[in-house]
């Protein structure tokens, strides 16, 4: 760099102290004043970048491989015929890739969005081939033909409370499945208390009438434990036998119940990741049903899938969710699979009603739980955090039930959260559904998997720091029985534009899939389910989001004539999805 030299560069620009302008580490040129060059016609790309890779190298990699890219017929690039190209307004992909990388500094915002939307809806039309694919494969497969006995009539007859036309729906799209020949494969999604474990034990009652075994299989031990009993109070009065397999569980049960799996008796077994361990043999087993399956990684839902294969013969499937997913993610997640949801709660629920209130008014709020407990009802309070964590202000559990303890004298308080030993939690929980304690501080350990009729009001502390689908989901745990249930959110002093919205919403809206869609929206689908427990595909292009018109219209296409081809269906794989190609199941 030398006095009288002119310089181009190209960065983010900044006022520092001084009221100067800087630019840190731009990507400059130096030139003569009087040999200037003209500016480029094309705009400058900028890469994500991954350590050891500059800027200036990436580009130069994209501009030999649009070289290459331009010694290619057009023929060999275009997977489509022209006239469906033209029909559905697609672009030429030898030119939308050079006006993708390096576009001409007079395009105009709606030309690149064009030129964008040709390669998110090949995309997710290669998304959808994939689908397509994975359901002809599962058609293939066969499974053991189940028709409706007498025993579930019995066993509907037993309970304290009448099905909703909602879940009666459900059984008869399950009946539909069961009676096919093919493998089961369905997931039922329903909001929290809607009663999705009760049509699960109604299909159970079914396979088990049929001579056949049923696993269940949650995420958690509390979980567990809670359908163990759930299970076990209703099937005791049908004579089917019901187990629980854990990790705690004792050398002399483990053995018992390992034997009575690798019998040819009908049960059921109930347990966490302890049903897909290799040493253990289910024999005969017709059903799997996996509760809250996205806290499940995807090769983990297939071992317990795989335990009743033999042969080509394969067992059902059923799965469970708390968590309704929005449409738009449905439809790639489980689009190989088939959904039933469960709209409506129990007619004698009543709404929660939700309140948000600043953390000043904290001491307010203690004193309204001093006329809960008179009214011998019970509370939680959730925090986020185990310890103090200054940086993020967040109120510990640890100190929350230390200062509550101080605040309600004799009122008997625990304290739950996720570095308890098993057995402690255990222990805290029983004490809670017991009446033993009044208020349970914890931690989001709590968030599904606690069914207390009794507990009326749940504070949820520092509610900006969580996910929308996530304070849904703790503000269920309250409500559960024929009492009014409250919710009241203890937000902090600095809330956001974002957190005030979200918190508005939860404060409007009961509703849980209502709530995911705004989730969706605010968070974007990877955030909203993570990759590895959701299976989502990691899309380069197309955005779930913003491009759900595209993938309506993909869906449409995919069940066209076009796709009976499957050169066509192959070629768009490879290309989008080549993770895809060995034809894994969801």
């Amino acid at each position: 760099l030398e006095t009288g030299k002119l310089i181009r560069c190209f960065g983010s620009t900044r006022i520092t102290n001084k009221k100067t302008l800087e630019m840190i580490h731009p990507e400059y040129t130096v030139f003569d004043k009087d040999k200037t060059p003209p500016l480029p016609m094309n705009l400058s790309p900028v890469y994500s970048l991954t350590s050891g890779v500059s800027q200036k190298m990436l580009v130069k990699l994209k501009k030999y491989a649009l070289i290459t890219l331009a010694a290619c017929e057009e023929n060999d690039l275009e997977l489509f015929p022209v006239d469906f190209r033209k029909r559905l307004k697609l672009k030429s992909i030898k030119k939308t890739l050079p006006a993708i990388h390096f576009p001409n500094t007079r395009i105009d915002r709606l030309s690149i969005q064009a030129l964008k939307d040709t390669l998110a809806f090949e995309e997710l039309l290669a998304q959808q081939a994939y689908i397509t694919k994975l359901k002809a494969t599962m058609a293939k497969k066969i499974s053991v033909i189940i028709d409706k006995g007498q025993l579930r009539d019995k066993f509907i007859q037993l309970l304290d409370f009448s099905l909703t036309e909602s879940q009666l729906t459900v059984l008869q799209e399950i009946d539909l499945d069961l009676k096919s020949g093919t493998p089961m494969q369905r997931i039922i999604q329903g909001d929290v208390g809607s009663g999705k474990t009760v049509v699960a034990a109604a299909i159970a009652v079914t396979l088990i009438e049929k001579g056949y075994k049923v696993a269940l299989m949650a995420p958690t031990e509390l979980l567990a434990e809670q359908h163990f009993k759930t299970f076990k109070n209703w099937f005791d009065k049908l004579n089917i036998e019901t187990h629980l397999l854990l990790g705690k569980t004792d050398k002399k049960n483990r053995a018992r119940i390992y034997s009575s799996l690798s019998s040819e008796k009908p049960l059921i077994v109930i347990g966490t990741h302890t049903l897909f361990q290799e040493s253990l043999t289910i024999k005969n087993l017709g059903l799997s049903i996996i509760d809250e399956q996205h806290r499940f990684g995807v090769q983990q839902r297939k071992k317990l899938e795989k335990k009743g294969w033999v042969n080509d013969w394969q067992n059902h499937m059923l799965m469970m969710s708390a968590t309704p997913i929005p449409r738009t993610l449905s439809l790639t997640i489980f689009g190989a699979l088939k959904i039933s949801t469960i709209d409506s709660v129990p007619s004698n629920r009543k709404e929660i009603i939700t309140l948000l209130i600043h953390e000043q008014r904290r001491q307010e709020i203690i004193a309204r739980i001093d006329k809960i407990f008179k009214q011998e009802e019970q509370v939680f309070w959730v925090c986020p955090l185990i310890e103090t964590d200054t940086n993020v202000q967040k109120q510990a559990a640890t100190s929350i039930a230390a200062e509550l303890t101080k605040r309600l004298g004799k009122s008997k308080i625990g304290l739950l959260h996720g570095k308890l030993e098993n057995t402690e939690k255990e222990k805290i929980m029983k004490s809670f559904v017991n009446r033993e304690i009044d208020l349970l501080v914890a931690t989001t350990v709590i968030e599904v998997g606690i069914d207390v009729p009794n507990a009326t009001l749940i504070i949820i502390d520092g509610p900006e720091n969580m996910g929308l689908a996530q304070l849904h989901q703790l503000r269920g745990r309250v409500g559960r029985g024929y009492k009014q249930g409250f919710c009241i959110m203890l937000y902090g002093k600095n809330l956001s534009d974002n957190g005030k919205k979200k918190l508005e919403i939860l404060r409007n809206s009961n509703d849980g899939f209502d709530i995911a869609e705004h989730d969706l929206e605010m968070r974007g689908p990877g955030q909203l389910l993570g990759r590895q427990q959701s299976g989502l595909p990691n899309y380069r292009i197309a955005n779930l989001v913003k491009d759900s018109h595209l993938l309506e219209k993909a869906i449409a296409i995919s069940n066209s004539e076009i796709f009976k081809n499957e050169r066509i269906a192959d070629k768009l794989i490879k290309r989008w999805r080549p993770d895809q190609l060995e034809m894994d199941s969801l």
